[in-house]
C-alpha cells in the first residue's frame, strides 16, 4: 500500500506546493489541508499516511493516533540525547538550564541559546542578556509554561555554511545548502557534507526518517542539529527523490 500524503497549504517558501507536485509525480495521493481540517474526513483510517505541515499541527495529527506512520517523532530529537551520541556537534558540551533559570542567570557577553527539544519554541541564535530577557519576558506574558522548557547555552561559533539533509532508512536521501556566508543559498549539498553525515549515521540514528543539519565552522564540518522531517524547510532538496525514498520505506 502506497502512502497518502496530507500536506498543509502555505508552508515556508512554497514548500507545500513543491512537495505536492513531487508526490503527484511519484503517483502518490495528496490531500491538501487548510485551516478547517475538513479534508481529513477524506482519508480512510485504513490508509498509510504521511503528514507535512507546522509543528503544532503535526503534534495534533500525532495525538489522533488514527493513521500510521503519519508523523515521525522521537525522544531522540533532544539536544541532550543526540549531542552525546554523535561526535563533532557544533555546540557539544553546552550547559543545560530551563528558560526561566537562564533568564535569571544569563552570563556576561553574547552566547548561543537554543531549545533542547525540536519544538521551535524559539529560534536558536546568539543573544546577549538584555535580548534574552526581552524574549523571556514576552514568553512569560504569552505562554508562561514555556519558561520550564530546557535550553542549551554555549559559546557562539561562526558558521560559514549550513546544509539540511534528509535521511531515510539510514542513508542520506537528498539535501541542500540553506545558507552560505550569511546569505541564502539553496545549491545541492556537496559530497563532502553527505559523506560526513553518513559517517555519523553509521554510528547512530535518532529515527527511521529525520533531518540532519550540517555546518562548517572554520575548516571543520559539524552537526548543528537533528529533528523531525515532517515540519522541516525543504530548501533546494530533490523532492522527487525524497518522496520516492519515503514511499519505498513504508511500502508493504
Amino acid at each position: 500500500m502506497s502512502l497518502t500524503w496530507i500536506i498543509k497549504d502555505g508552508m515556508y517558501d512554497a514548500d507545500s506546493e513543491r512537495l505536492t507536485e513531487a508526490c503527484k509525480s511519484q503517483g502518490s495521493t495528496v490531500v491538501k489541508l487548510d485551516y478547517s481540517m475538513m479534508a481529513l474526513y477524506k482519508v480512510p483510517t485504513t490508509e498509510k499516511v504521511m503528514f507535512y505541515g507546522p509543528i503544532p499541527l503535526a503534534t495534533e495529527m500525532l495525538s489522533f493516533g488514527t493513521w500510521k506512520p503519519c508523523v515521525v517523532r522521537s525522544d531522540n530529537f533532544d539536544y541532550e540525547v543526540w549531542s552525546k551520541k554523535w561526535d563533532h556537534c557544533l555546540n557539544q558540551g553546552a550547559k543545560i538550564l530551563t528558560f526561566g533559570e537562564l533568564q535569571e542567570s544569563f552570563p556576561p557577553g553574547k552566547h548561543f541559546v537554543r531549545p533542547c527539544l525540536d519544538s521551535k519554541a524559539f529560534t536558536g541564535k546568539v543573544f546577549d542578556a538584555a535580548e534574552f530577557r526581552e524574549l523571556a519576558f514576552a514568553v512569560s506574558m504569552i505562554a508562561p509554561e514555556q519558561l520550564a522548557i530546557r535550553v542549551a547555552i554555549s559559546e557562539p561559533k561562526p558558521i560559514s555554511e549550513e546544509c539540511r539533509l534528509f535521511v531515510v532508512d539510514g542513508k542520506v536521501s537528498t539535501g541542500s545548502f540553506y545558507q552560505r556566508n550569511g546569505k541564502r543559498n539553496i545549491a545541492a549539498a556537496p559530497q563532502e557534507v553527505i559523506e560526513f553525515a553518513e559517517r555519523a549515521i553509521q554510528t547512530w540514528t535518532p529515527a527511521e526518517i529525520f533531518t540532519l543539519d550540517i555546518g562548517r565552522s572554520g575548516d571543520q564540518l559539524y552537526i548543528i542539529e537533528t529533528g523531525c522531517f515532517n515540519s522541516a524547510g525543504l530548501y533546494g532538496s530533490d523532492l522527487n527523490k525524497l518522496v520516492a525514498d519515503v514511499n519505498r520505506y513504508y511500502e508493504d
